[in-house]
């Protein structure tokens, strides 16, 4: 897996990134973990961020997601 630095970050975000806010950073790093590990369902993992993040913050996280898959 390859570790990308800030500016490759922003990039791949389309200069978006600081439209993400903290919390929902957060919520989407737990919920995956959590998820990954089988302590609470995907659609539990997926209705928190809901919750916490815009359409628009989970567009730019996806984004940034395509370059691990």
């Amino acid at each position: 897996m390859k570790r990308l630095n800030q500016a490759e970050l922003n990039n791949i975000a389309g200069g978006n990134l600081n439209e993400v806010n903290c919390e929902c950073w957060k919520v989407m790093g737990l919920m995956g973990f959590l998820a990954f590990y089988g302590d609470v369902t995907e659609d539990y993992a997926l209705a928190q961020v809901d919750i916490v993040c815009s359409e628009r913050e989970q567009d730019i996280a996806m984004e940034l997601a395509k370059v691990y898959y």
